[in-house]
């Protein structure tokens, strides 16, 4: 009982909360810490130096744009979220990512709830369409974010890493490789693959060759150093 996970901690406090007392009868007070995961999940940046405005916009897959009370100047950026959210619900998810992350005004912040879901959309549409360079952009994007908005250790940030982890490998790239998958083994992570049989034993092997690989590499680089030296 004390392990179960009755909500998503990447969803809004609001949302959480409803859904706790509507399916299970209870709720649970805000602390500082959900106070400061909610201020992540809503940011939205303003141009010139990018920075969260003053009262951020919320966004939920079920419930859409989620905002409260009187936004007054910050009416704007609502009306950005909202157009995202417009061409997210539409299925166009490059143009809603453009959009996004590429405007002249706002821009969701780095762990908005809305950004992660476009990125997830279109990690997997690139791995479906054999995008592998695609698919290695966005998989960084969705680590990015879930490191910002779920605890050290969360399950689902580990198995993303573990993804990602293949794709780097995939793509030449060991260190990047050896880091993801260290990361998505270390600490409470590690409990993650204990029910996991195939999935860590394919985690294992990538750390395996990811390491061999990158030695190699640094062995011949020094080889390499030394041997320019030598000739001069």
């Amino acid at each position: 009982e004390l392990c179960l996970t009755y909500v998503d901690p990447g969803q809004l406090s609001r949302v959480r909360h409803a859904f706790l007392q509507q399916t299970f009868h209870f709720t649970v007070p805000m602390t500082p810490e959900a106070k400061k995961r909610d201020d992540i999940l809503t940011a939205i940046c303003r141009a010139k130096d990018w920075k969260p405005v003053a009262a951020g916009v919320g966004w939920d897959a079920s419930e859409g744009v989620l905002v409260e009370g009187d936004r007054g100047e910050e009416d704007d950026a609502e009306s950005f979220v909202r157009k995202v959210h417009k061409l997210w619900s539409q299925g166009k998810f490059h143009d809603a990512w453009r959009e996004a992350t590429s405007g002249s005004v706002f821009r969701l912040g780095g762990g908005h709830s809305l950004r992660l879901a476009l990125a997830r959309e279109l990690m997997d549409e690139a791995l479906a369409q054999e995008r592998w360079q695609e698919a290695l952009v966005f998989a960084r994007e969705v680590c990015s974010c879930q490191r910002q908005i779920y605890p050290p250790g969360w399950p689902v940030v580990a198995l993303s890493l573990a993804r990602l982890a293949k794709l780097e490998f995939y793509h030449g790239n060991m260190v990047e490789a050896l880091r993801c998958c260290e990361d998505a083994r270390s600490g409470a992570s590690r409990h993650v693959w204990e029910d996991r049989p195939v999935a860590a034993e394919e985690l294992r092997q990538i750390h395996s060759q990811a390491s061999l690989e990158a030695q190699a590499f640094s062995r011949q680089s020094r080889e390499q150093g030394g041997y320019s030296a030598a000739k001069v």
